[in-house]
């Protein structure tokens, strides 16, 4: 896939988002923006889009979502605050810890979609636990959830509005929108390596790395007054038992773990699966274990080259206990997953990564702690001498459990950030080149792909502006979703043993 043919796809999306403006189709118009965001998403072709931000900008400013003439900044209540949460996921993200430290210094309004609502117990305990109150959005179009919020933002006048969101999310975006000036309006950047939608939208963007910090100042235009560095700490249950091993796992047998969403994995030379291969090949007592989601050809190459000691499972609420269960954990590549790595070193396990660029930064000192390798050769030689010497092994997983910050020093840290105080936590700014990072998301897209992005159930009046898109991404999903289908029937007789 090329930049030219996304940007073609992504001109066909603005034209129709346009023409349903002009048409007053507000609710067509902020599925197409969702649309076009998530393809920019994908895609990684830029990090801002100013039409996009204009598109959204306009919507938030008519009169039709409500009244807000009695609303003013000097009328907020400083105590309350939003948490908007637009994922709704339980465990995985960083919600549980902001609503933590959040509730133990304000009123907390938690807002999530209400089909999350039965999938979300430990944020609900957290929020009795201390007072916090959830709200549900209950409409099933973006325009009916923009105007209940708008409607909760009204009711309660909160100070401070925290948007936790994926990047394609349009309600969040424009209540930001249309309350600025009136609340303080805060991103928690998680998506810092991609596109997302709001970036005109923010009184302050919390960082949680350095990278982040810089994509921000650098390619989302974000004034470096306007950012935070506030870097997070992983929820560990230690109450939780370990759920055991998704195989049989017998004396002297050593388990290297590995997981996350396994687009992580894809592209660049397949780097991760050499190393995994090599692991494999040379250290025949070496059980490898993926926990996550998505598909990857090289995976299932992996699965079926070693069929009794390569096993990808879905991902697993017992993380922790996972961790403290395997011999080390080896991180995804290209695209490292920060949180893992976190609670790998609370585990004290050495999280192993083949460096692609500069982008990690998840552990304190990282550079320093001798986990980086910048080529495939060096990863491998590091891995088997782990492998071999467990003494070294065990003194080096010692070094990590305390380079991750506490949950005493985030929860001051995010108090501050309320409070108005700069950031005990210092950004490094240095120029980063994204060129080459962003040409793997171009490398594992095709044409078919890029019509399955535009093809979404809340954007079919595409058929109108883009029926030769629209329709083959449509049949192509519906394909997919019989594959899937039949590919669960097939693991249930294989007793779940192989995702394949």
């Amino acid at each position: 896939m090329t930049i030219r043919e996304v940007e073609k796809a992504a001109a066909g999306l603005k034209a129709a988002i346009a023409g349903e403006l002009h048409g007053n189709r507000t609710e067509n118009a902020l599925s197409l923006i969702s649309n076009c965001a998530n393809l920019l998403y994908q895609t990684n072709i830029r990090y801002r889009d100013e039409d996009l931000e204009g598109y959204i900008r306009q919507i938030a400013s008519l009169p039709g979502l409500g009244p807000d003439r009695e609303l003013c900044a000097g009328h907020m209540a400083e105590e309350r605050l939003i948490f908007y949460d637009g994922f709704g996921l339980n465990d995985r993200g960083l919600a549980q810890i902001y609503l933590l430290a959040l509730c133990r210094c304000r009123e907390v309004w938690y807002i999530t979609d209400e089909r999350q609502k039965d999938a979300i117990p430990d944020i609900l305990d957290i929020l009795g636990q201390y007072g916090g109150k959830a709200v549900f959005l209950e409409g099933r179009t973006h325009l009916k959830n923009i105007r209940q919020l708008c409607g909760i933002v009204r009711e309660i006048r909160p100070k401070h509005f925290f948007f936790y969101g994926k990047p394609d999310d349009v309600t969040g975006t424009a209540v930001m929108y249309r309350y600025g000036g009136i609340m303080v309006r805060y991103q928690i950047n998680l998506t810092d390596h991609a596109f997302w939608l709001g970036a005109g939208a923010i009184d302050k963007c919390i960082e949680f790395r350095n990278y982040g910090a810089c994509i921000s100042m650098d390619y989302r235009g974000i004034p470096r007054e306007k950012l935070a560095l506030i870097p997070y700490y992983p929820v560990i249950h230690q109450e939780r038992a370990f759920q055991g091993y998704p195989f049989a796992c017998g004396e002297g047998r050593k388990v290297i773990f590995s997981g996350g969403a396994l687009y992580k994995t894809n592209g660049s030379g397949d780097k991760y699966y050499e190393v995994v291969d090599s692991i494999l090949r040379n250290h025949e007592d070496v059980i490898f274990w993926y926990a996550g989601t998505g598909e990857s050809d090289k995976m299932k190459e992996i699965l079926e080259k070693y069929p009794d000691r390569a096993y990808l499972t879905a991902e697993r609420r017992d993380l922790f206990q996972v961790m403290k269960h395997c011999y080390f954990y080896l991180s995804t590549y290209p695209v490292a997953g920060g949180l893992m790595t976190q609670y790998a070193a609370k585990a004290g396990k050495v999280p192993l990564t083949l460096r692609f660029d500069h982008r990690d930064g998840s552990l304190i000192n990282m550079e320093e702690l001798g986990i980086l390798f910048d080529t495939v050769e060096d990863v491998c030689r590091e891995a088997h001498r782990l492998l071999e010497e467990e003494a070294y092994a065990s003194q080096k997983g010692k070094r990590m459990i305390s380079s991750v910050i506490t949950e005493e020093c985030f929860d001051n840290a995010v108090r501050d950030l309320l409070d108005g105080k700069t950031s005990k936590f210092t950004i490094r700014y240095r120029p980063i080149d994204t060129e080459a990072f962003r040409n793997l998301y171009l490398e594992n897209i095709d044409r078919r792909c890029l019509h399955e992005m535009l093809a979404r159930k809340d954007s079919t009046v595409l058929l109108r502006y883009e029926p030769a898109r629209f329709f083959p991404g449509g049949v192509l999903k519906l394909r997919k979703k019989l594959f899937r289908k039949a590919r669960q029937v097939l693991q249930a007789m294989d007793g779940g043993r192989h995702m394949k």
